[in-house]
């Protein structure tokens, strides 16, 4: 494990809102580890089927795992799969709309939706146009009112 409290000013993150925010509440249940060779990334990308954009390239550069209350986004973990008749790439979860909902990726876009699925009639909910902005954005106002 990467130990964000004591590496994180030696790392140059894309990412320092949320770098931030998680420095601010980061406690012993909270996991953030070491970013992946790129190498592995076009591997996964190339199995999957799926482009990954220049930002969620980065970011898993950055962070291997990513552990916060509400939120895990894990690389070993992401897989594909569809919802509502559309093919995305699962990063996670985000629990904006209720506990287990799913955060998800469009290729074809790379916009960053949620799939809330204890709604009556289960739905994608767009979260932000790029990971970056859902990152910097929505990720870290979250976590700030949690």
């Amino acid at each position: 494990r990467w130990n964000l409290v004591t590496g994180v000013q030696t790392c140059a993150l894309p990412i320092s809102k949320l770098t931030k925010q998680v420095l601010k509440d980061f406690d012993e249940y909270n996991v953030v580890t070491a970013g992946i060779p790129l190498a592995e990334i076009t591997q996964k990308s190339e199995d999957l089927g799926v482009v990954f954009s220049e930002e969620l390239s980065l970011f898993f550069q950055h962070i291997g795992e990513l552990r916060l209350e509400g939120v895990e986004i894990r690389f070993a973990d992401i897989y594909t799969d569809a919802f509502n008749g559309k093919d995305y790439l699962v990063l996670g979860e985000f629990w904006k709309y209720g506990d287990g909902d799913k955060l998800l990726y469009a290729p074809d876009t790379q916009e960053i939706f949620c799939f809330a699925h204890e709604y009556a009639k289960p739905k994608v909910i767009k979260q932000a146009d790029t990971m970056t902005e859902f990152v910097e954005k929505k990720l870290v106002a979250y976590l700030k009112n949690y």
